[in-house]
């Protein structure tokens, strides 16, 4: 008896030591170098724009909004957003194909969530947490509204744009690099550009 209520004590103890580190470690991403970069190459521009939490609850609010990480969750999942801009200035159209992207960090490579993934993540979150219904509609129109297509054409002289959102167990610190290749008909690489941020 004793040695169970020892054991069970012992369990309790860590899980509040585990708990406890969690908070100390999981905070918001905070960036060192400037939010925005840009590339140059074969007559495109790129530009990616880091949106961090303070952006993106001045954008959305608090409530409703489907970029905002739970940071107090056993299976943790930090959400990075990045605002993405294409200008196409070739005779020809581009695309971006969302799941070619990549983000390197923190000995990690994640792919971007696409909307259905999002909204399928946020639904089983909100059944747990009883989100009200205005809440669901605000984060799925949201979703719909911003974040990045499947596929998307930049067509001659145009542009596209929207936000590519990476989901995962990611570090506080250290540099990151997300990688955006951009094809012709679908197959033909044209150039993987290469854009890197430090936090």
């Amino acid at each position: 008896m004793i040695k169970r209520e020892f054991m069970l004590k012992a369990l309790l103890a860590a899980g509040i030591i585990i708990l406890s580190g969690c908070g100390t470690t999981r905070s918001a991403l905070v960036i060192k170098d400037s939010p925005i970069k840009t590339a140059d190459e074969e007559r495109i521009s790129i530009t990616l724009r880091y949106l961090d939490e303070e952006t993106l609850i001045n954008k959305y609010g608090k409530k409703g909004n489907p970029f905002l990480t739970h940071y107090y969750t056993l299976q943790f999942k930090r959400i990075m957003v990045f605002e993405v801009k294409v200008q196409n200035s070739r005779q020809e159209a581009v695309e971006l194909i969302l799941n070619r992207m990549e983000l390197q960090f923190g000995g990690k490579a994640v792919h971007p969530t696409n909307r259905f993934q999002l909204s399928n993540f946020w639904e089983s979150r909100d059944d747990l947490d009883e989100t009200k219904p205005t809440d669901r509609r605000k984060k799925e129109r949201v979703i719909k509204d911003h974040v990045l297509p499947n596929s998307i054409n930049a067509g001659t002289g145009g542009r596209a744009e929207g936000y590519a959102v990476f989901m995962g167990n990611l570090p506080r610190y250290g540099q990151a690099s997300v990688y955006i290749p951009l094809f012709r008909k679908k197959i033909e690489l044209i150039h993987n550009f290469r854009l890197r941020f430090e936090f």
